[in-house]
């Protein structure tokens, strides 16, 4: 509104001065043409300033916004199993182990006997011959191996063979699931058992006649688990799965048979010392020396 009043009075003072010069002397001696551009001026210029648009209203600056960050949702895998880190358990603690339970069959599949045999067939129980040469199930050298690998990783102390929580034949895990309210005892404990143990050929393969199917090993699978004996919860469980390979040095049947059993035995241990090995690098993270080669 006082710019509309400011630009009037501008025309009003441009039509007066008009006037006045109009009747002056110098409008007589040929000004006409510097009034008219004078007043053109002045009058285009009031006029500019009447219909220009007002100035834009300045922008406020943003405001910034104080509060915590937005973290995005994670949905947790159900699928995932994470496992407590043993060594913070471990450190400086009782370690043993429990009897095994007891192991299923031992079985010889002799592939020379027949042909179904030879083929995959059915192997015979040999569990007479384990009594007659008094060879032990190897979960025992499991459990004695992988306890001392154990104790010596963490600095913790080997106590061996541990009795069982309650009477009777019940084992350690059995009892913690009947009563886990009940102590079991101090420090930890191993579990092995034999799942799987048979004399066989090292290779049915008809590439490998000459030597694979006329040489035998021991194929041997176990499972255990490391548990607290203070709740009967479990650090660590798994498997082992050891036999040799088809061109692997074995003995004939007739060399694992002989001696009272020497042969065989041997063989056993060498299954369990591989297999403990096996549970402690792929289970525990513990990474063992390559054992030195076996003299003839």
């Amino acid at each position: 509104m006082r710019g509309r009043n400011t630009s009037h009075r501008r025309r009003v003072g441009a039509v007066l001065l008009v006037g006045l010069l109009v009747s002056s002397p110098v409008y007589a001696r040929g000004g006409a043409d510097i009034l008219a551009e004078i007043f053109l001026r002045v009058l285009l210029e009031g006029m500019a300033r009447g219909i220009a648009p007002p100035p834009p209203a300045p922008v406020p600056a943003p405001v910034p916004v104080v509060g915590a960050a937005i973290v995005p949702l994670v949905i947790p895998d159900p699928d995932a199993k994470v496992r407590p880190d043993p060594s913070l358990r471990l450190k400086d603690q009782e370690l043993g182990y429990y009897p095994p339970e007891q192991a299923p069959t031992f079985r010889v599949r002799d592939f020379t006997r027949t042909f179904y045999t030879m083929v995959g067939g059915s192997a015979k129980d040999a569990s007479q011959l384990l009594e007659q040469d008094g060879i032990d199930d190897p979960a025992v050298t499991v459990s004695d191996d992988l306890t001392a690998i154990i104790a010596r990783h963490y600095d913790g102390h080997d106590v061996g063979l541990v009795q069982e929580p309650t009477a009777g034949t019940e084992t350690a895990p059995a009892a913690a699931m009947a009563d886990p309210g009940a102590p079991l005892g101090s420090g930890f404990a191993l579990q092995v058992n034999t799942t799987h143990w048979e004399l066989k050929s090292v290779s049915a393969n008809p590439l490998h006649i000459m030597y694979g199917v006329n040489h035998y090993g021991i194929y041997y699978d176990a499972h255990f688990r490391l548990m607290d004996r203070r709740d009967g919860s479990i650090l660590a469980e798994g498997d082992c799965s050891t036999g040799p390979a088809a061109t692997d040095p074995a003995p004939t049947y007739d060399e694992a048979m002989a001696d009272g059993g020497k042969q065989l035995s041997g063989m056993m241990q060498s299954a369990a010392h591989e297999c403990a090995r096996s549970m402690a690098k792929e289970y525990l993270g513990i990474n063992l020396p390559s054992p030195a080669p076996a003299t003839q």
